[in-house]
């Protein structure tokens, strides 16, 4: 049996609300880090025979609390970094809507087909995410694996390796500092049995 435990990176503190951060490389606030230490104590009887982390300061500073007592080194993969959504980034809708209207639009229409300018589509996004699933779920056969990464990322992540479609990201919800887990049968087959934990 192969276990996958997704968890999502700390609070961080921010100038406003609601805004699109993606690829922003936003640092812990007082509250992440103390999130990322119940984390840690929720992993203290468990074995981790793998971790990865996004690259991004929120999720690698997460892995670093939360697995500062294992054995097994944090490697970061670009395949799990957040949605980068370009020019975007820092805005929050309203003032998307107002400051790229035609994009707003546009985007809209086509959500999973649409490429942000200097970012990505939706579509490219999922592919990068499934293609890291991909490999991992090849390497870590009847072994535990923690990924620490983002919300867009981890709801990607459950959809796929649960058979679901691309637009069923949107059925589950992933808390700051959360911890979901998937367990994968000898058949592939993979059901979720923990979601949007908080310890």
């Amino acid at each position: 049996m192969t276990t996958l435990y997704f968890i999502r990176h700390g609070d961080i503190s921010v100038l406003k609300k609601n805004i699109y951060y993606g690829s922003s490389d936003f640092e812990l606030s007082a509250g992440g880090i103390i999130q990322a230490e119940k984390i840690r104590d929720y992993f203290r009887d468990k074995a981790v025979d793998f971790i990865y982390s996004s690259p991004l300061k929120r999720a690698y500073e997460t892995a670093q609390i939360a697995f500062n007592r294992c054995s097994s080194k944090i490697v970061t993969s670009n395949g799990i970094g957040e949605r980068d959504f370009g020019i975007w980034e820092g805005l929050t809708y309203g003032e998307l809507k107002e400051k790229y209207p035609e994009q707003c639009q546009m985007w809209e229409k086509d959500w999973q087909d649409y490429c942000i300018e200097g970012g990505e589509s939706y579509s490219q996004f999922y592919v990068r995410v499934k293609n890291f699933l991909d490999q991992l779920t090849l390497k870590c056969i009847d072994k535990a694996a923690a990924i620490i990464s983002h919300s867009g990322v981890i709801c990607v992540s459950i959809a796929y390796l649960l058979g679901m479609s691309a637009g069923d990201v949107y059925r589950f919800k992933v808390n700051r500092g959360s911890i979901s887990r998937i367990k994968i049968d000898e058949n592939g087959f993979g059901y979720l049995d923990l979601c949007n934990f908080i310890p």
